[in-house]
């Protein structure tokens, strides 16, 4: 299953996989990226590409670089709020912005930092399923039931139904 596409600035289409790990896609020939070729998993949960012409790679075991030459590993040892990541956004400032399960962080001078913030959340659970940084420079977060927008620090909606699948943000 495919879970996360990205195109770098080459044109190369970048294919995530639910369990197969990481395709990339060059005219018509594709390369394959599994763990035994250096990613932290085989299930890839987001993808996304910077001005440099980094892939940033969000895996269920953490956090990978594609710099061209290798992967670099970024996990909780290096200040990752959790090792599965639900989402990478690379925003048009430049930030990186990760998101996993237990909170979010941004990539800054070469390191994780975390960017705490209070959801006040009235869902099922305090995911932090994703960020994004709008061109006005706002960042929003958003998990299963809520959506802030984190310039203002407050509560843009909270979405309420009666069949949980039916009202759960997923980007």
């Amino acid at each position: 299953s495919v879970t996360a596409l990205c195109e770098d600035r080459d044109g190369h289409l970048w294919i995530g996989t639910q369990q197969d790990g990481l395709f990339e896609l060059i005219g018509e020939t594709a390369g394959h990226y599994t763990k035994a070729r250096g990613l932290l998993d085989d299930s890839v949960t987001s993808l996304a590409t910077d001005s440099q012409g980094f892939i940033w790679i969000g895996t269920k075991a953490g956090l990978n670089l594609a710099t061209g030459r290798d992967f670099r590993a970024l996990t909780t040892r290096e200040g990752l709020s959790d090792s599965l990541v639900s989402g990478v956004h690379v925003a048009r400032s430049g930030t990186v912005w990760i998101t996993t399960r237990a909170g979010m962080c941004q990539f800054v001078n070469g390191r994780l930092v975390q960017y705490a913030f209070q959801t006040d959340s009235q869902g099922r659970s305090p995911e932090y399923l994703g960020a994004y940084e709008d061109r006005r420079g706002n960042l929003w977060a958003f998990g299963d039931t809520y959506l802030i927008n984190l310039a203002t620090e407050k509560r843009f909606n909270y979405f309420r139904g009666t069949e949980a699948a039916s009202v759960r943000i997923w980007s």
